[in-house]
C-alpha cells in the first residue's frame, strides 16, 4: 500500500498578523479511486421499476425543447445571447447573465441526460433547481392555474414534481445509468 503525506496548508503569514501551519494528512491514492468509483456508481444507482421509462421520456423532450429555445434559439426560443440578458428572478443573483445562462444550460444538458437515462439524478438536480427557482422567482405572484397571459405555477409544480421523482428513482432499467451501476 502505498501512502502519501498531502500538505493540506502551509506555513504562511497572513497580513493580519496571523499564520497558519502545516498539516499534514495520511492520504492513500488507490483507496481514493475505490471511494470515487463507489460513489459514481451510487450517484449512478437506479429503481428496477419500469415506470420511470415514461416519466424520463416525457420529462427529457420537454426540457430538450424547452432548453434548445434558450440555448440554440430553435423553436421560436430567444438564444442564450438573448435569454442570458433577461434580469433574473431574484435581486441577489449577480450577474444576471450568468444566472440565466446556468439557468438555460440546466433545461437542456438535464434534459439529455434524462432522455438518455445518463447520469438522470444529475439531471434531475439540475431541473429540479431551475424549476423551483422559476416557480418561485418568475411565477409564484400569477398564482396558481396556467393561464395564457399570466403563467402560474401549474406547469412548473407538475415539472418539479416529475424531476424530484427521478431524482429519487434514479433512470430505471433502460437507462444507461443501469449498466453504469451494475458491478463488475
Amino acid at each position: 500500500m502505498r501512502v502519501c503525506l498531502a500538505p493540506m496548508l502551509s506555513y504562511q503569514q497572513f497580513p493580519l498578523g496571523f499564520s497558519v501551519k502545516r498539516i499534514y494528512i495520511a492520504r492513500d491514492p488507490k483507496n481514493e479511486d475505490r471511494k470515487a468509483i463507489i460513489m459514481f456508481r451510487r450517484l449512478a444507482s437506479t429503481s428496477a421499476s419500469w415506470a420511470t421509462i415514461p416519466l424520463r421520456l416525457a420529462m427529457g423532450v420537454i426540457f430538450i425543447a424547452h432548453g434548445a429555445g434558450k440555448v440554440l434559439g430553435s423553436f421560436g426560443g430567444p438564444g442564450l445571447r438573448a435569454f442570458a440578458s433577461f434580469p433574473a428572478p431574484f435581486p441577489f443573483m449577480r450577474p444576471a447573465w450568468l444566472w440565466m445562462g446556468a439557468a438555460a444550460l440546466s433545461e437542456f444538458i438535464g434534459g439529455i441526460l434524462i432522455l438518455l437515462g445518463l447520469l438522470t439524478r444529475l439531471g434531475a438536480f439540475l431541473i429540479a433547481c431551475t424549476m423551483l427557482t422559476a416557480m418561485i422567482g418568475v411565477h409564484w405572484k400569477n398564482g396558481f392555474f396556467l393561464n395564457p397571459t399570466t403563467p402560474g405555477i401549474e406547469y412548473t409544480v407538475a415539472l418539479l414534481g416529475g424531476a424530484l421523482s427521478l431524482l429519487i428513482s434514479g433512470g430505471g432499467p433502460a437507462s444507461v445509468d443501469r449498466f453504469i451501476s451494475r458491478r463488475r
